[in-house]
């Protein structure tokens, strides 16, 4: 029954569940807009691809050049 549900109020006029673009599933929306939606996925999937990116090394941060010695040639050299 729960899936009938999940069918009906996929279509235009209320557009409750959609299908998750990760997942490919059937899934609520919940209190997401339909463009986050379509950018985050489903509950399921947000919670692996968040897991994902916690488990990624931290990106080396390139250390900044002086800019004292920066020298800026313009219109009026």
């Amino acid at each position: 029954m729960k899936d009938c549900w999940k069918w009906l109020l996929s279509f235009r006029p209320m557009r409750q569940s959609m299908i998750c673009p990760y997942c490919e599933r059937l899934e609520w929306r919940m209190y997401k807009t339909i463009e986050e939606f379509n950018l985050e996925g489903c509950i399921r999937c947000r919670l692996i691809l968040a897991n994902d990116l916690l488990c990624e090394p931290e990106l080396i941060k390139n250390a900044r050049e002086d800019i004292r010695s920066h020298r800026v040639y313009g219109r009026y050299d």
